[in-house]
C-alpha cells in the first residue's frame, strides 16, 4: 500500500481532479479521507493506493494542480496474503 497526503482548497471538484490523476495511472484508490482544516478555506487529503512503483510521479503530478497546496507520500508498505 500507498499513501498520500494532501492540503488542497476546499472547493468543488478538488477531489475529482485529485481521483483522476490516479485513474489516468491505471492506480485505484483504496481508502480516502477528507478533513476540513478551515471550513471553506482548506482540506487534509489523506489517500491509501495499491502499491505504487513511481510515487514521486504521481507526487509531482498532484503538486502541478491548482488546487493543491501540498502533496506528499507518507510510506509504502507491503501487505502480506
Amino acid at each position: 500500500m500507498s499513501s498520500f497526503e494532501l492540503i488542497v482548497r476546499d472547493r468543488p471538484g478538488v477531489l475529482v481532479r485529485v481521483a483522476q490523476v490516479f485513474a489516468r495511472r491505471g492506480y485505484n484508490i483504496k481508502a480516502m479521507r477528507v478533513l476540513s482544516i478551515e471550513e471553506g478555506v482548506e482540506s487534509r487529503m489523506n489517500i491509501e493506493t495499491e502499491d505504487i512503483q513511481r510515487i514521486s510521479l504521481i507526487v509531482a503530478q498532484l503538486n502541478k494542480l491548482v488546487d493543491v497546496r501540498s502533496a506528499k507520500a507518507l510510506f509504502t508498505h507491503k501487505i502480506e496474503k
